[in-house]
C-alpha cells in the first residue's frame, strides 16, 4: 500500500477502478463461457432434439391415422360417401406426415440416427406400396364380397406387417432423440452449476478486493475532504458573520487539492467585489445621495445586477426631477410605471392626479368668483384624505367670506330701494366687524334722513312752516354737510320770515297811519 499512498487521488481512483474492472471482466468471462456452453446445449435441445421428437411423434400419429382410415374402408357396408370422406382423411394425413418428415429430415443427425432414418424411409416406401395396392383392391372390388375379403386379408397381412416394421424403426429414432435430449439437459445443468460456482467465487474475490481498495481510497480521500470541508465551513461561517475579507488557506491540503481552495478564494473575490460596489451604491441611494450610473464592465448575473442598479439610479433621478417640478407647482409631468408592482410610481401618479384635480377645482372656483357666482363651491368628493379636507376648507373659507358679503349686499340693496334696515346685531370678527360697523354707521346716517330721523323731522317741520328748530345731531361726512345745509335753510328761512314779518308789520302800521289821515281829511269835506 506504500506505493498507492504516494499516488495522487486521480491515480488511486484509476487503480481502484482498474482492479474492479479486471474482477468484473473475469466474472464476465466466466459467465460468458458458461452461457456459451449452455447455449450449445440449449441449441441442441431446442433446435434439434425437441423439433425432432415433435416431428417424429407427428409422423407416428398420422401413420396411425392412415392405418385406422384404411381399416375403416375394409368394413362391409361402407357407402360411397363414407369412402370419399375417408379418402379425404387419407390425403390430409399423408400431407401432414410428409411435412413432418421433411422437418425431421432437415435436422442434423447422429450416424446411428441417419442409418435408422434410411431404414425408416425404405420401410415407409414399402408400406406405402402395399397400402396403395390395398386401396386399389378396395376400389376394384366394389360390391364383390370375395374381392373385398381378399383386400381385407392383404390389409391385415402384408400392409400391417410393413406398418409395424416401419413404426419399430420410428420408435427407435424417437428413443434416440429423447435420450440425446436428456443427456443435453444433464450437461446443461452441470455446466450451469459450474458457471454459477465460478461466478460466485469470482464475485466474492472481487467484492473482497473492492472493499479493500474502497477502504484504502476512502481513508486517503477522507483526510483531504475533511480538511476541505473544514476550510469551506470556516469560509461559510465568515461570510455569514459578514467577514467578507476572510479567505481559505491552500497550504493545509496537498498540492493537487490546493487549486480548489484557490478557486474558492477567487470565486469569493469575484462575488464580493460587485457586492461591495452594490453595498456602496445602495448605501448612497438610501442616504439620498444618488450616484452616477455604473460604467464598469461585468459579466453574467453581475451585469444583470449592474443594469438593475443603473435602472434604479435612473428611476431615482427621474423621481427627483418630478418631485422638484411638483415643488414649484409644475404638475405637467409624465411618469411610467416600471412594473405592475411599482408602488412608488403608482403612488406619485395618484398624488399628481390629486394635485391636478385640486388645481382644476380651484380654477373652477376662481372662474366662478370672477363671474360673480358666489354660491359656487368645490366638490371634495372628487378627492380623498387631506386633499378632500383642503377643498372642504376652501368651501368653509368662501362661506366665511361670502356670508358677510351677502349681508352687506342685502343691506345695500335695501338701502338703494329706500328700505332702511335695522342695524346689524350679529357678531363678526376682524375686517368683517369693521364692515358691519361701517354698514351700521351708514344705516344710522341714512336713518337721519327718514321721517323719524333728525333731517326728516326737520324737513317735516319745514313743510309745516315751522322753522324754529335746527338739527343738532352729529352726522359724518356729507351727511353732516346735508345737516348743515338743512340748518342753513332753516336759519335763512327763519330770518327771512322774520324780516318779512317786520316789513309786514311796518306796512300794516303804515297802512293804519295812512288810513287815519285819510279819515281826518275826509271829515272836513263832508262837513
Amino acid at each position: 500500500m506504500g506505493f498507492l499512498s504516494n499516488l495522487s487521488t486521480k491515480w488511486k481512483l484509476i487503480s481502484g477502478f482498474l482492479v474492479v474492472a479486471a474482477i468484473t471482466a473475469m466474472v464476465g468471462c466466466i459467465g460468458f463461457w458458461g452461457v456459451w456452453r449452455l447455449d450449445g446445449h440449449i441449441e441442441e435441445i431446442g433446435e434439434v432434439r425437441l423439433p425432432a421428437v415433435q416431428s417424429l411423434q407427428t409422423v407416428m400419429a398420422q401413420l396411425e391415422r392412415i392405418g385406422a382410415t384404411t381399416r375403416t374402408l375394409g368394413l362391409p357396408g361402407v357407402t360411397p360417401e363414407m369412402r370419399a370422406e375417408q379418402q379425404e382423411h387419407l390425403t390430409d394425413a399423408r400431407e401432414i406426415y410428409q411435412s413432418a418428415q421433411a422437418v425431421y429430415d432437415s435436422l442434423p443427425k447422429t450416424g446411428e440416427e441417419a442409418e435408422l432414418w434410411e431404414q425408416y424411409m425404405s420401410a415407409v416406401q414399402a408400406w406405402r406400396d402395399e397400402n396403395n395396392q390395398t386401396m386399389e383392391m378396395f376400389t376394384q372390388a366394389g360390391d364383390d364380397s370375395e374381392a373385398l375379403e381378399q383386400a381385407v386379408a392383404h390389409l391385415l397381412g402384408p400392409v400391417t406387417q410393413r406398418q409395424r416394421a416401419m413404426l419399430d424403426v420410428l420408435d427407435r429414432i424417437v428413443e434416440i432423440n429423447q435420450n440425446r435430449a436428456a443427456e443435453e439437459v444433464a450437461n446443461a445443468e452441470s455446466m450451469a452449476a459450474t458457471a454459477q460456482y465460478m461466478a460466485l467465487g469470482g464475485s466474492f474475490v472481487g467484492v473482497g478486493l473492492a472493499v479493500v481498495f474502497g477502504l484504502f481510497l476512502a481513508s486517503s480521500i477522507a483526510k483531504v475532504l475533511t480538511t476541505l470541508i473544514g476550510q469551506t465551513k470556516r469560509l461559510g461561517e465568515a461570510v455569514v458573520a459578514g467577514k467578507l475579507e476572510t479567505r481559505g488557506n491552500p497550504e493545509t491540503v496537498s498540492a493537487e487539492f490546493r487549486p480548489i481552495i484557490r478557486g474558492v478564494n477567487d470565486t469569493l473575490d469575484a462575488v464580493i467585489g460587485p457586492l461591495n460596489m452594490m453595498a456602496e451604491y445602495v448605501e448612497r441611494i438610501s442616504d439620498g445621495d444618488i450616484p452616477e450610473k455604473i460604467i464598469d464592465e461585468y459579466k453574467g448575473d453581475f451585469n444583470e445586477v449592474k443594469n438593475n442598479l443603473n435602472q434604479l439610479i435612473e428611476a431615482e433621478l427621474r423621481i427627483a426631477d418630478v418631485a422638484n417640478k411638483l415643488a414649484v407647482g409644475d404638475t405637467n409631468v409624465q411618469l411610467e410605471a416600471r412594473s405592475s408592482n411599482d408602488v412608488l410610481i403608482h403612488g406619485m401618479k395618484r398624488c399628481i392626479d390629486a394635485m391636478n384635480a385640486l388645481e382644476q377645482e380651484g380654477l373652477v372656483l376662481v372662474d366662478a368668483m370672477r363671474n360673480g357666482k358666489l354660491d359656487a363651491r368645490a366638490n371634495p368628493g372628487e378627492l380623498a384624505g387631506s386633499w378632500a379636507k383642503l377643498l372642504a376648507g376652501f368651501n368653509d373659507t368662501l362661506d366665511a367670506v361670502i356670508a358677510p358679503l351677502n349681508v352687506a349686499a342685502e343691506y345695500v340693496d335695501r338701502i338703494s330701494k329706500g328700505d332702511m334696515p335695522e342695524k346689524i346685531t350679529e357678531d363678526y370678527t376682524g375686517d368683517f366687524n369693521e364692515i358691519k360697523n361701517n354698514l351700521n354707521r351708514c344705516v344710522e346716517a341714512l336713518s337721519a334722513m327718514t321721517r323719524k330721523g333728525a333731517i326728516g323731522l326737520a324737513l317735516d317741520r319745514m313743510s309745516d312752516k315751522d322753522f324754529s328748530h335746527v338739527i343738532d345731531t352729529e352726522l359724518p361726512g356729507v351727511y353732516g354737510e346735508l345737516r348743515d345745509n338743512v340748518n342753513a335753510v332753516v336759519t335763512n328761512m327763519r330770518e327771512e320770515l322774520g324780516a318779512q314779518a317786520s316789513a309786514l308789520k311796518d306796512l300794516v302800521g303804515q297802512f293804519r297811519t295812512d288810513g287815519s289821515r285819510s279819515r281826518r281829511e275826509a271829515e272836513p269835506a263832508q262837513a
